[in-house]
């Protein structure tokens, strides 16, 4: 993280270090709760919802939108080029955004032509719109994709399958403490994200869907 990052990210809240229960559990509600991870889960989700062949689709669609930028992640990690696959350096979100906003384009194309479920198509859209808005944010200040994501496929999901879904929202509340405990983001940078995400994603995927 840089200085300024780390400067922003610490709110006067007592530091939860390595050896302590709390930066232990923030640690795996990161892991588990990452911005590819529930951009996975919400293809599948959505994809699911279409029917019996969905959840292929869903696939399709994740690999495009979330397989394929990790592995670029995942491929600067390991060359040294970036310090973590969170992409917790702000300065390092740029070149990794670019290209999940390349393939996305390329999906959404893709699915088309190979007719998938509007909704699959629609989610693919929706994260090409978190991409633009959110993208030229975190260049600036380093708002949390992590609760973004989250509340956006909180969202997504209850248009899809219903209001029942805003239950999940806890999840997001969840995520924010996780990644505040980590010091990785201020209370501002995880509540800010939500609302932005929600924005960003639900007004493509209704134009789409």
């Amino acid at each position: 993280m840089s200085a300024p990052d780390a400067a922003e990210s610490v709110e006067g809240d007592e530091i939860a270090t390595p050896t302590t229960w709390r930066f232990r559990l923030a640690k795996v509600i990161t892991e588990i709760f990452a911005p590819w991870a529930l951009a996975m889960a919400l293809f599948l989700a959505v994809g699911w919802r279409s029917g019996p062949t969905g959840l292929a689709w869903g696939l399709l669609g994740a690999a495009i939108t979330v397989i394929g930028p990790m592995a670029v992640i995942i491929g600067g990690v390991v060359a040294g080029r970036y310090t973590d696959h969170h992409l917790t350096t702000r300065e390092h979100r740029v070149i990794p955004l670019l290209i999940s906003a390349v393939l996305i384009v390329i999906g959404i194309g893709v699915l088309q032509v190979v007719g998938a479920p509007s909704d699959v198509v629609a989610v693919q859209a929706a994260m090409l719109g978190v991409l633009f808005v959110m993208g030229p944010i975190t260049a600036l200040w380093k708002i949390s994709f992590h609760t973004g994501i989250a509340g956006a496929a909180v969202a997504i999901l209850s248009l899809v399958w219903g209001p029942g879904m805003l239950g999940l929202a806890v999840i997001v509340v969840l995520i924010g403490w996780s990644r505040t405990t980590l010091t990785h983001h201020s209370v501002l940078q995880v509540m800010a994200g939500p609302p932005v995400a929600i924005f960003a994603t639900t007004v493509p995927f209704l134009l789409v869907r």
